[in-house]
């Protein structure tokens, strides 16, 4: 549509008189304010093809007391254009499609009609007022077109503002609503709506916004609502569920103050929504974290130890309730760990802890305590009851599991304790005693169950004041070391001795290597007592005065063995006393190179290099005898003297030493056999061709100040 031509006929202008009276009676009628000065002219279109109505107009604006109007005029609708803020005065007489054409425009219209009843159609067509052709008076005309300016001024101002607020809304984070109580309408704007997962415009009533609040959210939703409504909190303000369109719930937080009337009555309440669906999953995890493990989905220790609690609790209220503990500790799971990985390893403690859970009760709690440890409360039973538990989940670990088309076997060792209401005080003191069990069931050759005796814990207080005597004995120097000689069963000769060390405790007398050399590698202070007895024996054999060259053989534990520094500390001591590296070698039991096979052989390819000799202690006891003597490179082997015992007992000792004897020979190994106890011992073996030989019948251990009185009694040739 083109634009309208600008009106270039005649302009009155109308300037304001002071006449007293018609002001005062203009000022009293008029029932609003004037925002603008109304010095500067009004621009007024007068469109109308009747000079009469147009003259009267003009007398009428020429009459005005508060208001300058510059006028131009226009027979038609169409006729003409006044740029500018103003007023368009209309004729109704020319139509009401020319009104409705005119309503399009920002212009304010003010009709002129000689039918009040057309007032609807009118207003409808989107006029500012009307004025009855009755009733031109100065006043009513004035009054109708600073009404329609002010109207027209009073929307351009709500249009900035919600333009305004529009652009804050839509610049902020969180959604906004409003909801007009007494006329019950609402407003979401877009960001309310996005983040709750709608189209713009797609919630449009309360109502709406309440058929997507969760189910089970919204009492307390319409609760927090209402009492703020009602004045019994300053702010509303929850945390609910919402529903998206695609049907997944989110969290929000939604918040809101009211706004009340004189009466304090609520008029009117709007907020702000917050999406804290992430806060929340953040929480949620949190919280499970703080309950369960996240590799098994099992309870974690503390919760665990809250369970037993409330058992506790329940045994309090009722002396004859019963109720069992299990601690259960995977075997060699470290050595799966390190040579597979921890994510086999994980795969494998998902699938223990659910072999664990298959045997027992829907009504037991089954969690992971730590590392390769799992705990199990079997409530309200006996310890029968429970030892039947425990044996069928031993059994069920016989099974492997089958991670990735790979067999992984490992077995479960199981402490198991039942309390009763004299017992235990501490959820802890519970785990204690499980946990004492579940080490003897390892020391006693795991994959198998032991239940709880208080003679465990009173053994462990030993252990521990054993310990502490241990440690005390090592920085007092109170260890000592003796050595067993090793002679040629050809021809009595000695070649070396074994070292051994001795602990003669102040008030308990002699302690055996069998019961301190075990908590020594427990605790690592193995470490220390080797260091000391290497050093001593280098220190006593420098000492010693002999014709024949004479060596040392230290016991090394699986620690020691693998310790990369081993070579360079025994080149260390020797250097230190000047003797050469084949006055020292190593004893190392099969049990101990099979803790890391690949480490072992490595440390005995570096001890030979360096001239050191490496002897396998107690063969035939290990692994796979076998194996060891195939794959490990030795210089000796030790036959255990359970072998020798039972030498005169039966052929089939003997048979077994002469084929190990030939097999060693064979690869270049030389033979010593330990607990040689009588003569007849002595000559059987070295039928046999066994090379050297150790025990009570050639000599005890002895102390270094005894070795070299023995040497000197020694027959000569």
């Amino acid at each position: 549509m083109s634009r309208p031509a600008v009106v270039t006929g005649t302009t009155r202008a109308y300037p304001i008189r002071k006449k007293t009276k018609r002001g005062r009676a203009a000022h009293a009628y008029s029932g609003y304010s004037d925002p603008i000065s109304r010095m500067e002219p009004l621009n007024l279109l007068l469109i109308s093809g009747d000079d009469t109505l147009v003259a009267e107009i003009e007398h009428c604006l020429d009459e005005a007391v508060r208001t300058q109007f510059s006028v131009s005029r226009s027979s038609t609708p169409g006729g003409g254009f006044v740029p500018g803020r103003g007023v368009t005065i209309y004729d109704y007489a020319l139509g009401h499609e020319g009104l409705v054409g005119l309503t399009q425009h920002p212009r304010p219209v003010v009709v002129v009609t000689a039918d009040h009843e057309q007032a609807p159609e009118i207003f409808g067509a989107g006029a500012a007022d009307y004025i009855g052709r009755d009733a031109l008076t100065p006043e009513l005309v004035e009054r109708a077109l600073l009404y329609a300016i002010d109207r027209a001024d009073h929307a351009t101002a709500m249009q900035e503002m919600e333009s305004r607020f529009q652009r804050t809304v839509s610049g902020v984070r969180d959604g906004v609503w409003d909801w007009d109580l007494h006329l019950g309408t609402s407003y979401f704007s877009a960001r309310w709506c996005a983040l709750a997962g709608y189209a713009s415009g797609s919630i449009g009533s309360i109502e709406e916004w309440f058929q997507i609040i969760h189910p089970d959210d919204f009492a307390a939703f319409k609760a927090r609502l209402d009492a703020h409504l009602n004045g019994a909190t300053p702010v509303f303000k929850h945390e609910y569920r919402i529903s998206t369109q695609a049907g997944i719930y989110k969290w929000m937080l939604v918040r809101g103050v009211v706004e009340r009337d004189h009466m304090g009555r609520a008029m009117r309440i709007a907020g702000s929504q917050t999406d804290i669906d992430k806060q929340k999953l953040t929480e949620a995890r949190v919280l499970y974290d703080a309950q369960f493990d996240r590799i098994t989905g099992l309870v974690n220790r503390f919760q665990f130890l809250e369970e037993v609690a409330l058992e506790m609790e329940q045994m309090r209220l009722n002396p004859e309730y019963r109720f069992s503990v299990m601690l259960l500790d995977l075997d060699r799971f470290k050595y799966l760990n390190d040579s597979q990985g921890h994510a086999i390893g994980d795969q494998v403690l998902l699938a223990a802890g659910q072999r664990i859970k298959a045997n027992l009760r829907g009504q037991d709690i089954v969690g992971r305590y730590g590392g390769d440890e799992f705990v199990a409360l079997i409530k309200g039973t006996s310890s029968q009851v429970a030892a039947t538990f425990a044996k069928g989940i031993v059994e069920a670990f016989h099974d492997p599991f089958r991670i990735d088309s790979r067999e992984y076997r490992h077995g479960i060792s199981i402490g198991m304790t039942t309390a009763s209401s004299s017992e235990y005080t501490q959820p802890e003191d519970v785990i204690r005693d499980a946990d004492i069990a579940m080490h003897r069931a390892k020391d006693e050759g795991r994959n198998q169950h032991i239940i709880f005796t208080t003679e465990m814990r009173d053994d462990l207080a030993k252990q521990f004041s054993l310990e502490r005597d241990l440690r005390m004995a090592l920085h007092q120097h109170d260890l000592s070391v003796h050595y067993q000689p090793v002679v040629s069963l050809t021809t009595g000769k000695p070649i070396s001795f074994e070292a051994l060390c001795r602990w003669y405790h102040t008030t308990r007398g002699f302690v055996g290597p069998a019961e301190f050399i075990p908590i020594a590698e427990d605790t690592g202070l193995i470490h220390e007592i080797g260091e000391f007895v290497l050093d001593q024996s280098v220190i006593d054999m420098s000492q010693w005065k002999s014709p024949d060259p004479i060596s040392v053989s230290v016991n090394v534990s699986p620690k020691q063995f693998t310790n990369r520094n081993l070579v360079h500390r025994f080149k260390k001591a020797l250097a230190s006393h000047d003797l050469p590296a084949g006055s020292v070698g190593v004893e190392v039991t099969e049990s101990a190179l099979m803790v890391d096979e690949n480490a072992s052989i490595e440390t005995m390819k570096a001890m030979r290099r360096a001239n050191f000799f490496v002897h396998l202690d107690d063969f035939g006891t290990g692994y796979s005898a076998l194996h060891s003597i195939l794959r490990f490179p030795i210089d000796g082997l030790k036959i255990d003297q359970s072998f020798v015992r039972n030498l005169d007992k039966g052929v089939r000792a003997k048979q077994i030493i002469e084929t190990i004897v030939q097999l060693a020979h064979n690869l270049g190994i030389y033979v010593i056999a330990e607990g040689i106890e009588t003569k007849v011992h002595w000559n059987i073996l070295k039928e046999l061709n066994v090379d050297f030989g150790q025990g009570y019948y050639i000599a005890k251990p002895m102390p270094a100040s005894d070795v070299q009185g023995w040497l000197a009694a020694l027959p000569k040739d």
